[in-house]
């Protein structure tokens, strides 16, 4: 992958889009399966802020949903009569945005508050989010919507984080590892874990990773998070495409 890189890609590259997936994991706050920016990002679409946006195929990566919230931030310094002016209810759901996807959004050009600059050609977060649990139960049972997870009889406790680093605008690499431990065992695994490489709109993922597709609340009618992630190796666009053209003809 990095001699196709070496090979390919114009190394005076500046800014390093970070196309980390936004995780379908519940890493705190009140959402519910999945990462809580996605209900923020839900939020802004169905108040209008953000059109032309689809959410229905997740995950999201985080330039992409940076750019969801560059459209609702254009939209109201506009000042639209429709947007923000309308609805106060949003002001602190774009703030969390706002704070969530800074860097991103410094990329893309927008101006954000703290002065935040843009990354250069190297991004490396080593510790993004970590998340410690514990709990007792008196039967085993599986968690809902938890990525495989469940729990054991009497005593449960594990260690979980994430780490993200993009090198310029084309390969991704994101790990989240967990350590279990139970009356059963005790075990480390990973949960999640890829590398991604994008070249003009098309990536290539291969890694571990959830997938939730489908219109539905918990996106079971193809896809959720409710198994473990699985082994993926796929290619797609992260961004939509745009088609225009013409077309012509005679009739009979």
């Amino acid at each position: 992958m990095l001699v196709v890189v070496a090979t390919l890609v114009p190394f005076n590259t500046a800014a390093a889009f970070d196309r980390t997936n936004l995780p379908l994991k519940n890493w705190g706050g009140f959402s519910e399966y999945r990462d809580a920016a996605y209900d923020d990002l839900e939020r802004l679409v169905t108040a209008g802020l953000a059109d032309r946006t689809l959410l229905n195929t997740k995950p999201l990566n985080r330039i992409e949903a940076a750019r969801v919230v560059a459209r609702a931030i254009e939209r109201i310094r506009r000042d639209d009569p429709e947007g923000l002016n309308m609805r106060r209810d949003l002001e602190p759901v774009l703030d969390r945005l706002m704070e969530e996807f800074k860097v991103e959004l410094a990329s893309l050009g927008v101006q954000v508050p703290d002065g935040v600059s843009p990354p250069g050609a190297f991004s490396f977060t080593p510790v993004d989010r970590a998340q410690a649990f514990n709990g007792l139960a008196t039967h085993g049972f599986s968690l809902v919507n938890e990525q495989g997870s469940s729990v054991k009889r009497t005593f449960n406790m594990g260690l979980t984080f994430e780490s993200r680093a993009q090198l310029w605008d084309y390969l991704t690499f994101y790990i989240q590892p967990e350590l279990l431990a139970n009356q059963d065992y005790t075990a480390a695994r990973l949960i999640t874990g890829y590398a991604k490489l994008t070249f003009w709109n098309i990536e290539l993922l291969v890694g571990r990773d959830s997938l939730q597709w489908g219109p539905g609340y918990r996106n079971n009618m193809v896809f959720s998070n409710n198994a473990a992630p699985s082994i993926r190796f796929g290619s797609g666009p992260p961004s939509p495409f745009s088609c225009r053209g013409s077309a012509s003809g005679s009739g009979p």
